[in-house]
């Protein structure tokens, strides 16, 4: 914000980013974990209340295998009473991660949100299967 002369501090400028991608409706939730990891570089939030609640890195020699379908899903174009209805599943998954067990919930977050999402959930399915210790759904992330 130099060229405005104006000094804002990490919050306020993640927060203006939120609010920018909501008026744009290039969003239905915000993206604040998004945000943050650009910023910040660092994960674990609630959308609702826009605060991190913990802050975690991945443990050192893990390999990750991203699946990128051909076709593009954007979040403004989701349905989100479909993503409404799977909220007291997301809360078990929230608990999940709350209580320390990480792997469980991302693999149970991105299979609740793949479903809603209308996204083939096999990939994860399979990717558990093979042995992998958590197989979840990301969106574009952080430009």
């Amino acid at each position: 914000m130099t060229a405005l002369g104006k000094t804002l501090d990490d919050s306020s400028i993640v927060n203006l980013g939120v609010d920018a991608a909501f008026d744009a409706k290039v969003t239905v939730t915000g993206a604040f974990d998004d945000a943050c990891a650009l910023l910040r570089r660092s994960r674990g939030h609630r959308q609702q209340n826009r605060k991190l609640l913990k802050r975690a890195l991945p443990p050192e020699g893990l390999s990750v295998l991203f699946h990128v379908p051909s076709n593009k899903a954007y979040t403004a174009n989701s349905n989100v009473n479909r993503i409404k209805t799977m909220a007291p599943l997301v809360k078990i998954a929230y608990r999940e991660a709350n209580s320390g067990d990480l792997w469980t919930a991302l693999s149970l977050n991105g299979i609740i949100y793949s479903s809603a999402l209308g996204f083939d959930t096999s990939v994860a399915l399979d990717a558990l299967n093979a042995g992998a210790v958590a197989a979840g759904l990301c969106g574009k992330g952080p430009p």
